[in-house]
């Protein structure tokens, strides 16, 4: 189980889910926004101020928030973002939408001008040589198959033999060494390694991997591409061969 500490108390991804769960409960409506003004924890769509769910979590008076703080939650597998960052790149989503509504007014929309990459995935890679793809520290889409001698060029998503289409927002190689720690140990790092873990047994001799890196978007419209495109995938296999990938259905 996977577990951090910060000044002498010891506490695991799991309490901090439950401190979150608490927090929506007990203090989201009222909570001051002044309070986390800087940096948040995003999980599930939502944010939460990581001073307070740690204070909730270790029981602690005061301390400092910042890195120490955020550290923590990093290596509990938590995403943690810069709170202005978050709130400019909504603005502009914001604008772009009174814009759109805006009926007596003529203007260029600037996300309609944004272009959006063409879908296209590395070759296969075997597992153990993930981290030398393209541009691995960057977000995107991926995909897992099992190939004892896989085709050459670009991955084909509608292949019958993969078992796994998942996306991020984080570098693609750690998403990857998540999913690697569940599905070789069945530790809750990554829910679609435990799934593999059940299903094979650990077992990654003839695993590959195959990766659409996503950069360039922005925090937002990067976010809702790379999950659009792992959706679309997702039913585009699905349309093709009636189920979903093996690692993909719970």
């Amino acid at each position: 189980m996977r577990q951090t500490t910060f000044k002498g108390k010891t506490f695991t991804a799991e309490e901090v889910l439950a401190a979150m769960e608490r927090f929506d409960r007990e203090k989201r409506d009222t909570f001051p926004s002044h309070w986390w003004r800087t940096y948040t924890i995003e999980h599930n769509g939502r944010r939460y101020p990581p001073k307070e769910v740690l204070r909730m979590v270790t029981g602690l008076g005061k301390f400092k928030g910042g890195e120490p703080t955020n550290r923590c939650f990093r290596r509990l597998g938590f995403s943690i973002v810069t709170v202005g960052e978050v709130a400019q790149d909504e603005t502009r989503v914001a604008d772009v939408v009174h814009t759109s509504l805006s009926p007596d007014r003529d203007v260029e929309k600037p996300y309609e001008q944004t272009q959006l990459p063409e879908v296209v995935f590395s070759p296969w890679s075997p597992w153990n040589k993930r981290a030398s793809l393209h541009r691995a520290n960057a977000p995107g889409v991926y995909l897992l198959a099992h190939w004892d001698s896989p085709p050459p060029g670009p991955a084909n998503p509608e292949a019958r033999e993969i078992i796994y289409v998942g996306e991020t927002t984080r570098p693609l190689k750690k998403r990857w060494s998540e999913f690697h720690t569940s599905a070789t140990t069945a530790e809750k790092a990554h829910s679609g390694g435990r799934t593999y873990h059940k299903i094979f047994a650990g077992h990654i001799e003839n695993l590959y991997v195959a990766a659409f890196p996503v950069a360039g978007l922005g925090n937002v419209i990067g976010r809702l591409f790379c999950k659009y495109v792992e959706r679309k995938l997702l039913l585009d296999y699905g349309l093709k061969w009636g189920i979903a990938p093996r690692v993909n259905r719970r």
